[in-house]
This record gives C-alpha cells, sequence and structure tokens, in this order.
C-alpha cells in the first residue's frame, strides 16, 4: 500500500473503482446498440440477440424476458433506453461478481460469434479481412496469469498453423487497448507498434472507449519465422 496514497491501492475501492468501469463499459455498448438502429424494433432485437447467450443467468422464462425487452422498443430517449436495458441486464451483472468464471465463459461467446471470429482458445480468437488476420483478446480477466501466457504462446502458434495454409494473408494486425497499454509486451512478440488509430476507426470499431487503442502488425513471413 502507498502510504501517501494509502485509498489508491485498497483492495475494497479498487474492487469499486472496477464496477465503476464496468458500469460505464455497459452503459458505452447501450448506447452503441441504440445508435446503431433508426428504429426500437432493431434495437429491442439486437438486444434480445444478445440477451439469450446470458439467459441461463435468470430465474425466468425466455417468453417473460424478450417480453421486457420488446417493451423498451417504444423507448425513443436515449438515457431511459439505457437505464432500462440496465435494469433487464442485473442479474447478468450481479453474476460477473458471483460467478465471475460463469460470466466470461458466455462473454467469450459472445465476443466472438458478434465480432464474426474463430476461437483459437480461451485467449485468443482471430478474423480474416482482405489479406489481414486480426487478432483478438476475448474477455479474459479470471484466467490466472501462468495459463494467459501459456494460452497466448499456444495461440499464436495455433494462428501461425492459419496463416500456414492460407497464403493470401499477408499481415498480422492487433488494434486494441492492450496494444495501447502494453506497447513493450506487444514488442517482444515480435509486432510492431504503429500508435494510436486516428479518429475515425477508433469511432467505428470502438464507440465511446475512453481507454487508448493502437494498432501492432507484423509480416506474414516474420510471424512464421518467429512462430510456426
Amino acid at each position: 500500500m502507498n502510504p501517501e496514497n494509502p485509498i489508491e491501492q485498497s483492495p475494497i475501492n479498487k474492487s469499486e473503482q472496477e464496477k465503476a468501469e464496468f458500469a460505464d463499459r455497459l452503459r458505452r455498448g447501450i448506447g452503441i446498440i441504440f445508435d446503431s438502429h433508426d428504429n426500437g424494433f432493431g434495437r429491442a432485437e439486437d438486444v434480445k440477440q444478445r440477451i439469450l447467450f446470458f439467459k441461463e443467468f435468470y430465474n425466468q422464462s425466455e417468453e417473460d424476458l424478450m417480453t421486457k425487452i420488446d417493451d423498451m422498443a417504444t423507448e425513443e430517449d436515449k438515457e431511459q433506453f439505457i437505464q432500462g436495458v440496465l435494469g433487464i441486464l442485473e442479474p447478468v451483472v450481479q453474476t460477473k461478481y458471483d460467478r465471475p468464471a460463469d460470466f466470461e465463459r458466455v462473454s467469450r461467446r459472445v465476443f466472438v460469434e458478434f465480432g464474426e471470429m474463430t476461437s483459437i482458445n480461451e485467449f485468443l480468437a482471430y478474423n480474416i479481412a482482405g489479406d489481414s488476420l486480426h487478432i483478438h483478446v476475448p474477455p479474459n480477466e479470471t484466467t490466472a496469469t501462468k495459463d494467459k501466457l501459456r494460452l497466448l504462446r499456444e495461440g499464436l502458434h495455433a494462428v501461425a498453423k492459419v496463416i500456414d495454409q492460407n497464403m493470401d494473408i499477408k499481415n498480422i494486425v492487433g488494434t486494441s487497448w492492450i496494444v495501447a497499454s502494453h506497447p513493450r509486451l506487444v514488442e517482444r512478440l515480435g509486432f510492431k507498434v504503429e500508435g494510436q488509430v486516428d479518429e475515425e476507426t477508433r469511432k467505428r470499431n470502438f464507440g465511446d472507449d475512453p481507454r487508448g487503442i493502437s494498432l501492432a502488425t507484423m509480416r506474414r513471413e516474420d510471424f512464421l519465422k518467429k512462430y510456426l
């Protein structure tokens, strides 16, 4: 504990900070759903598709849950829509803190399926766009650090096999707050950190996420030499 600032690293305050940050991410995500559709029906259907992944965390029938979401279709005020969906999500949020591993198991599935990615393992997923393979890290807070490092190494070797079999892939790309927060680690993995993405790309892919978002790249031949 820092004697000059004992609050800074207090476990209780850290927990409250994490809850506040998670609530902010939820609000931003719901806001993105609201802005992505020009009508309430589209918004409700989007919410339904996502919440259905978490239905095991609800003590009510799927029909009742869907009815609650349908009721939000008439809400045209963005803030009221966000608050309404947050209320519906309360059992999911509670599960995050009561059963974090179960919450992350489902969250990873949502992350991969909605991102149209292919899962490599609990720590890595990818998608291919044009001549680039994009590496992604699904939600993974509950995995032990030693297991993360093992899954990372195994995942990168698995990605190398995918690249080796696809001659169209010329570049390997990672765009994330992780690149911005841990550039030295990313460089040790063999990537070149290109810097922060432009505002248009940031807004399109990351919405109102306040964290820094940076781009890292590696050429095909370099990746295969290091990981195949």
